[in-house]
């Protein structure tokens, strides 16, 4: 037996090595690769488990080199999908059948030495040149990435994610599931993912050349990244203002065009644009000016999802804005948003895990590096009425809740067979992969845990937007049922309220911003009058209200704090 196996290793390999020439010489002989390629990987994958599938399939041949980090290699692709039925490894590859250039890439995964590898890749011709190709059906490109969900047992948050904010209006990597095999080697379910890059289909801003350096020309297209620093000499810059003097502030760094490509001038523009902006976010009348620097609408999606998702990275790691020429829209924008896998529950720090509790306000109090420009859009209460006006809008369409459940019940029978091939090569269910805060033992429990984690992140933003609503649309002297005294106050004040019949009764005291400061009462009470005390010794002075809610109807009284 090892004789035989040891024959088909060779076999195998001197198969490689005669596909690997036929390759190189396919302008003259195209009708040989597939062919030839087909037979190879017919009988590499013949002992193997995985012979179709409902998903697409992808096979590579790295022709015994080695994928490496950071370094591309080419190898041959052969893409599987049929419109209708199955994909099977004996099918011709009727989507893709040539080269690419390709690389592991993704800094989490190499960190923890994950076994199941992300890949970053180019299509390319047989001299090496980039070839726009519409892989799976997505829109023609060249840059591509295969996302390995491993950490994310659902194996769908970055498609949920992407989907959501392409469905409120904002370009969203584009996303298409299917199966990979590697040298034989069966690698389980992934996701192909358009690469955050300026193009027509993607990030539709003005292509920048390098002798574009004076006049509006000059102005756009960039696009910008917040993330850790990419180690390359001129790879960004440092912002001259952080959200605490002694704090170490965060970086910029080019993304389009890249540090390699991008030009001198260029440089000093977008960083002398973007500096320009936090300067005038550093002044006390801000909010006269930010509108003719900033896309506050994009700002507020992008703010939507993360909450939403309760993504921690947001704001400080994998953050995009980008800005097109001056004539055509001199603003920045954010986004696209990239990178959710640690969304929706699946962390177990930056209190990620819990679903009340906004994630932007966490990095503000941690001090995080993130843009400090941030504190003042998370502290404006106007800027908190359009956020909240702007989610209830939302979950009567995009957020709606039957249509979040429909979409995850649609990719989950999709993915119902593969998932079983994929965590039969990598038994992780039922273990802890960082950073997971739940570990469920069944798939199923997986995707319950992610549905019950957004139904009820969803419930606690229904209720935080709903109160900084009213407290908004509140007229200062409103104040029907409840009665506060003395007002203004200093270190406690007493709230009367009178209850017409008996009922379950809630006092909460909130912020100007409407986020929730005590809970001062939750209980069964009869029809009456009632007081509770409320105590202030360590709140900060400042305009605050009560909202006692009971019988079916609520009551919102304004008081102010005194220090």
């Amino acid at each position: 037996m090892k004789m035989i196996a040891g024959i088909r290793h060779s076999t195998r390999n001197f198969q490689r090595h005669i596909l690997a020439v036929v390759l190189l010489f396919a302008p003259l002989v195209s009708n040989l690769p597939r062919a030839i390629s087909q037979q190879i990987y017919s009988e590499i994958n013949s002992a193997q488990e995985f012979i179709s599938s409902n998903l697409p399939v992808l096979v590579i041949d790295t022709f015994g080199k080695n994928i490496q980090n950071n370094t591309r290699v080419t190898v041959h692709l052969g893409v599987i999908d049929n419109s209708v039925g199955r994909n099977a490894l004996t099918d011709p590859f009727n989507n893709y059948d040539g080269l690419i250039n390709i690389e592991i890439r993704g800094s989490s995964g190499q960190w923890q030495n994950w076994p199941k590898k992300q890949y970053g890749f180019e299509t390319c011709d047989s001299s090496g040149n980039n070839l726009n190709v519409a892989l799976l059906g997505l829109p023609a490109e060249n840059d591509w990435i295969l996302y390995p969900p491993y950490s994310d047992k659902s194996m769908i948050r970055n498609i949920l994610a992407y989907r959501f904010a392409r469905d409120m209006g904002r370009y969203a990597s584009r996303t298409r599931l299917c199966e990979l095999v590697v040298n034989g080697d069966y690698r389980g379910v992934y996701v192909l993912l358009e690469k955050i890059k300026r193009d027509k289909r993607r990030v539709d801003i003005a292509e920048l050349q390098p002798d574009d350096n004076n006049g509006d020309q000059l102005t756009g297209g960039y696009i910008i990244k917040v993330d850790r620093e990419a180690g390359e000499e001129n790879d960004g810059w440092v912002s001259p203002y952080s959200l605490k003097p002694d704090r170490l502030n965060m970086k910029y760094l080019f993304h389009y065009p890249k540090p390699g490509d991008i030009s001198p001038a260029q440089q000093e523009y977008i960083i002398n644009y973007i500096t320009a902006f936090e300067t005038l976010m550093n002044q006390n009348d801000w909010q006269l000016y930010y509108r003719e620097y900033l896309d506050i609408d994009s700002f507020i999606d992008f703010w939507i999802i993360s909450e939403f998702t309760k993504n921690v990275d947001s704001f400080s790691l994998s953050t995009f804005l980008y800005k097109d020429k001056n004539s055509k829209d001199k603003r920045l924008v954010m986004g696209p948003v990239w990178d959710f896998n640690l969304g929706f529950g699946n962390v177990n720090y930056y209190e990620g895990e819990l679903t009340s509790g906004f994630i932007l306000d966490r990095k503000v109090q941690l001090v995080d590096k993130i843009p400090a420009w941030c504190k003042n859009l998370d502290q404006d209460p106007e800027i908190r009425k359009m956020f909240a006006e702007r989610w209830h809008d939302l979950r009567g369409s995009v957020l709606a809740p039957a249509r979040i459940n429909s979409l995850i019940d649609s990719l989950t029978t999709v993915l119902d067979e593969a998932q079983a091939r994929n965590f039969n090569r990598w038994p992780i269910l039922g273990q802890y992969v960082w950073p997971n805060n739940y570990v469920g033992h069944s798939y199923a429990e997986e995707i319950n845990y992610l549905k019950n984690w957004i139904r009820q992140r969803c419930d606690w933003l229904d209720q935080e937007t709903e109160i900084y609503t009213e407290i908004a649309q509140t007229p200062p002297n409103h104040y029907h049922l409840v009665t506060i005294y003395p007002n203004p106050f200093n270190e406690s004040a007493i709230i009367d309220y009178h209850l017409l019949k008996s009922s379950r009764v809630q006092i909460s005291v909130y912020d100007v911003l409407g986020r929730l400061v005590s809970t001062l009462l939750d209980e069964e009470k009869a029809a009456g009058d009632y007081q509770v005390n409320f105590t202030a010794t360590d709140l900060a002075g400042g305009i605050y209200f009560v909202r006692v809610t009971g019988g079916g109807q609520y009551s919102i009284a304004r008081m102010t704090c005194v220090k």
